[in-house]
C-alpha cells in the first residue's frame, strides 16, 4: 500500500489475518490506519455512510476542523489493493487541501477545502472549514451501491456522544450476531460484564453495562472497559478492524481477553489490523495466535518453547501461510516511511525474542 498522507511517503505491507503494526511515537502507525480508513471508506460505502464513518476518526482527533485539515499539506494520494473473499481491487484516493476566502456580510473569513476523491468509482466528499469551526460537508453523489467491505475503526481518543448506545441499538434489532457477543459479554476476573439498551429516564436510547445484575450506564464504566466492549462488536460486524494502539487504557486481564477474541477472528476470514508500541501487547498477540492458555502467556520459556513446536509441526505444510499472522515494523526517516514485514513463524520469533519493542526498530537500515 502506497502511503502520502500527512506528509509520509512510503509502502506498507499488510498480510491476510492478523497485522501487527509496532513502531515508535510518531513513526506513522496512526497514518496507516487512517489512510486505510479513508481509502476504504469512500471506496466502498455510499457517501451518507462515509460521512458517518470519517467523522468517528475526526471525533478521535479531539477537533473535526483541525482533523480534516491536518490530512495533507497541499496534495496527497493513497493508493492500495484491498483483497476480499471473492476479488481483488486497486483502489486510489486523492486528497486535496486549498485555503480561499469569502466575504460574509461586512467581513471577510477565511476557508480551508479538503476534497477527497475516490479512484476509479467516482466517489467525491468535500470539506469546507469555517474559520468558526463549524464544517459544511458538500456531497457530490456519484458513487454507486455495490458489493463492499465493511470497516470498522477503534481509536484510542473519544467517541461522538451515544456513540455506542446506537451501535448497541442497531445490534439488537437486526444484528443478531453482533448482539449476541455483546450480551455475553466479557468476564474479568470471575466477573461478567454484558450489555443491554433500554430508555433512560429521558427517553433516549441508551446502552448499558450489566454487572451483577445490576445496569450501569456505558459511559459510567471505565474507559478500558468501553474500549474492550467496542472492540468485541467490530470484531463481529466488519471484514476489516482496525485498532489503533490496543493496549491504551487497557489492563491486562482485558488485553488477554480482547487479544484471544482477535486471534480467532484472524484464523477465519477477516482481516485485524492492530498498531502498538507495547511489547506485553504484541506477545499477547502473538500467545493468543499459538493457541497459549492465558497462565502461560508472561512464561518467556513457555512462549518460546510453544513457538517451536508449533513452527517444527507445520514446517512442511506452508505454516506461515497458514498461521496468518505478520508484523510490520515501521521507522520514520526524513518524513520517509520506512517499514520491514515479517510473516508467520519470522514475525513470531521477532515478537517472542525481542526484549524491548525498540529491537525491532533495529531491523530497519
Amino acid at each position: 500500500m502506497p502511503l502520502w498522507i500527512q506528509g509520509l511517503d512510503g509502502c506498507v505491507e499488510l498480510g491476510p489475518g492478523l497485522n501487527i503494526v509496532a513502531g515508535p511515537n510518531c513513526s506513522g502507525k496512526t497514518a496507516i490506519v487512517e489512510a486505510l480508513a479513508y481509502l476504504l471508506a469512500l471506496s466502498y460505502s455510499n457517501l451518507r455512510e462515509a460521512h458517518g464513518y470519517l467523522a468517528l476518526l475526526h471525533a478521535a482527533r479531539g477537533s473535526s476542523p483541525h482533523s480534516i485539515a491536518s490530512l495533507v499539506q497541499d496534495k496527497g494520494s493513497v493508493k492500495g489493493i484491498v483483497q476480499t473473499r471473492d476479488r481483488e481491487e486497486v483502489v486510489e484516493l486523492e486528497l486535496e487541501r486549498e485555503v480561499s476566502y469569502e466575504a460574509v456580510g461586512s467581513t471577510i473569513r477565511p476557508v480551508v477545502e479538503v476534497k477527497m476523491v475516490s479512484k476509479p468509482r467516482g466517489c467525491e466528499i468535500v470539506y469546507r472549514l469555517l474559520s468558526n469551526g463549524h464544517v459544511n460537508l458538500g456531497m457530490h453523489a456519484r458513487c454507486v451501491e455495490g458489493s463492499r467491505v465493511s470497516v470498522a475503526v477503534v481509536t484510542p481518543g473519544m467517541y461522538p456522544y451515544d456513540f455506542f448506545d446506537k451501535l448497541v441499538g442497531m445490534a439488537k434489532r437486526n444484528r443478531d450476531r453482533v448482539w449476541s457477543t455483546l450480551s455475553k459479554g466479557i468476564e474479568i476476573d470471575g466477573t461478567t460484564y454484558a450489555v443491554d439498551v433500554a430508555s433512560d429516564d429521558w427517553g433516549q436510547l441508551a446502552a448499558y453495562v450489566i454487572e451483577h445484575g445490576q445496569p450501569v450506564t456505558f459511559y459510567a464504566v471505565g474507559r478500558g472497559l468501553q474500549r474492550a466492549l467496542i472492540m468485541l462488536a467490530a470484531l463481529e460486524y466488519a471484514d476489516i478492524v482496525m485498532i489503533d494502539e490496543i493496549e491504551s487504557a487497557m489492563h491486562p486481564e482485558l488485553l488477554m481477553n480482547v487479544a484471544e477474541r482477535i486471534a480467532r477472528i484472524a484464523r477465519n476470514s477477516k482481516q485485524v489490523i492492530v498498531t502498538t508500541q507495547s511489547l506485553e501487547a504484541a506477545r499477547s498477540l502473538a500467545a493468543a495466535s499459538m493457541g497459549l492458555h492465558r497462565s502461560e502467556w508472561r512464561q518467556l520459556s513457555r512462549l518460546a518453547e510453544r513457538l517451536e513446536q508449533v513452527c517444527k509441526e507445520n514446517e512442511e505444510q506452508n505454516y506461515e501461510g497458514d498461521l496468518r499472522i505478520s508484523l510490520v515494523s515501521l521507522k520514520k526517516e526524513k518524513r520517509r516511511l520506512k517499514s520491514v514485514t515479517m510473516h508467520g513463524c519470522s514475525a513470531l520469533r521477532e515478537i517472542v525474542a525481542g526484549e524491548d519493542m525498540r529491537l525491532i526498530y533495529t531491523l530497519i537500515s
